[in-house]
């Protein structure tokens, strides 16, 4: 299980850039669930802080690669499972930062002039300075959510307690580490699990991780 762990660890190296000495194809994910419909109306151009290439001066892309030559059919199959599983859990760290994350990364994505602001992006997790204590915006002007995805943004920590106090059955689900919060209608609040928030992603990712699992032999590999 130290090798298949191993190989899990550089799938998700494979997934942020592919080297080009290997020879492992791999292909996005079958979709869970039809993909959501992104507004196609013509788009403010993104604010871009100036010091953007000195930001990612600070960082070095190194890629990581492997000697495919030592890889049958199998193992490569597998690394490719591994690779997809990656992705969707990306997918998943992303929706965690911000709900909009999404939408803002393929905007980068879809025009060659933010090629630079992608890079910074997929460095950060986000369009924000994870390095700097206030972690302000360098794409876009948005604040970053204090609670990310996992709780509404336009409830203050405040009214998640006071609605605790009134609901004290809530406040182990609400207090996991596995589960969101969202309004609930007609009025209140609801904790849902990771594995429902996040199903879309998280269901095929189980699948293919399994998969891979069942393709494993850690005796017959050594890379």
């Amino acid at each position: 299980m130290k090798k298949l762990s191993f190989l899990l660890a550089l799938a998700a190296c494979e997934a942020h850039q592919q080297p080009t000495n290997t020879t492992v194809t791999v292909e996005p994910p079958a979709a869970a669930a039809p993909a959501p419909t992104f507004p196609t109306t013509p788009r403010e151009p993104l604010e871009i802080a100036p010091d953007l290439a000195d930001r990612l001066a600070k960082f070095a892309v190194i890629p990581i690669g492997i000697d495919d030559s030592k890889l049958d059919a199998r193992a490569k199959s597998m690394l490719k499972k591994l690779v997809q599983a990656a992705q969707l859990l990306q997918v998943v760290f992303l929706r965690q930062g911000d709900a909009k994350n999404l939408v803002l990364r393929q905007q980068l994505a879809a025009d060659p002039r933010y090629k630079d602001a992608l890079m910074f992006f997929d460095f950060m997790g986000g369009p924000w300075d994870r390095t700097e204590p206030d972690q302000r915006a360098v794409i876009g002007t948005r604040k970053k959510p204090p609670g990310g995805d996992f709780y509404p943004e336009e409830l203050g920590k405040d009214q998640i307690e006071k609605w605790l106090a009134q609901h004290p059955p809530d406040k182990d689900a609400f207090q996991s580490y596995f589960t969101v919060i969202r309004l609930a209608h007609p009025a209140g609040l609801r904790a849902i699990p990771f594995s429902e928030a996040y199903r879309e992603q998280l269901e095929p990712a189980a699948r293919l991780l399994k998969e891979a699992a069942a393709l494993a032999d850690d005796n017959a590999h050594d890379v």
